[in-house]
C-alpha cells in the first residue's frame, strides 16, 4: 500500500440549480438556487509504475496494464452551503467520464459508505489493483445502528455518483470531498461534466420534498486532461 498526496486545488464554481418537480400543490418555492452549491476545482493525477515506484505490487500491477490501460488519481470537494428557510435533505452528484475513442470508467471511489464524520483527507491510499484502501473497524463485538449519511454507486461505469442524505441530527451542510481512480484507454487522456442535484423541504412549504437539479447539457467541461505522452511519463 502506499500514499499518494495531492496539492488541495484553489478556486471553485458556482452552480445554479433549478427547481425540477414539487409533489402537491405550489408552494411558491424559488425557481432557481444560484448559490447554494460551489464545485471545487479537480485535482488529477496519472497514475505510472514512477509514481508508486515505493510499492513493488502496486508499480507491477501498473506496469502489467500499460500497454491496454491507463489510470488516474482524481480527487475534489463540492460545498453545500446550508440556508434554514430551506435545508438540503439529500443531495447527488454525478460525474460523466470520457476519453479518447471510448469510455473511461470508475476503476474505485472513495467514500463508498459513510455512517459518521472521517475525514477524507488529500492523501489517497492506494493498493492492489489500484484500488482505495479502505479502513476496518473493530467494534468489539457490540451491534450498533448508525444512519447513512454518504453513499456511492456505480463503480466500475462512467457515471459514478456519489448521494448523500441528512440524518437525524443534521441536514446536508458543508463541504463534501471525493476521489475516485479512473481507467482509460492506454493512450487516452481523462475528461468529465458534472451534474449536481438536490431535494430540499421545509415547514414553509409544507415539508413537501422540492427537487432541484443542474440544468440539463450545461456544455461546460469540468475536467480536461490531455493523454500523455508516447513515452508514458506522468
Amino acid at each position: 500500500m502506499i500514499e499518494i498526496d495531492l496539492q488541495e486545488p484553489a478556486g471553485g464554481q458556482p452552480l445554479a440549480l433549478e427547481l425540477r418537480t414539487t409533489k402537491g400543490e405550489d408552494l411558491q418555492a424559488p425557481e432557481r438556487l444560484a448559490d447554494r452549491v460551489v464545485l471545487g476545482a479537480p485535482a488529477v493525477r496519472r497514475l505510472t509504475p514512477d509514481t508508486v515506484a515505493a510499492d513493488d505490487e502496486l508499480r507491477g500491477f501498473l506496469e502489467a496494464e500499460a500497454a491496454s490501460a491507463g489510470y488516474w488519481l482524481l480527487q475534489f470537494t463540492c460545498t453545500f452551503d446550508h440556508d434554514d428557510e430551506l435545508p438540503f435533505a439529500k443531495t447527488w452528484l454525478q460525474l460523466a467520464l470520457a476519453s479518447v475513442s471510448d469510455a473511461a470508467v470508475a476503476h474505485s471511489m472513495e467514500p463508498l459508505v459513510l455512517t459518521g464524520n472521517r475525514v477524507v483527507t488529500w492523501g489517497a491510499k492506494l493498493t492492489i489493483p489500484c484500488v482505495f484502501a479502505q479502513l476496518e473497524f473493530d467494534l468489539g463485538g457490540q451491534a450498533t445502528t448508525e444512519e447513512v449519511s454518504c453513499e456511492a454507486s456505480y463503480e466500475g461505469t462512467a457515471k459514478p455518483t456519489w448521494r448523500y442524505y441528512k440524518t437525524s441530527s443534521a441536514p446536508v451542510r458543508g463541504p463534501k470531498r471525493m476521489r475516485l481512480v479512473a481507467r482509460t484507454p492506454a493512450r487516452g487522456g481523462l475528461s468529465a461534466t458534472v451534474r449536481i442535484g438536490a431535494t430540499a423541504e421545509h415547514p414553509r412549504f409544507g415539508r413537501k420534498p422540492l427537487s432541484y437539479d443542474t440544468p440539463p447539457d450545461p456544455g461546460q467541461q469540468w475536467l480536461t486532461v490531455p493523454a500523455p505522452a508516447a513515452s508514458g511519463k506522468a
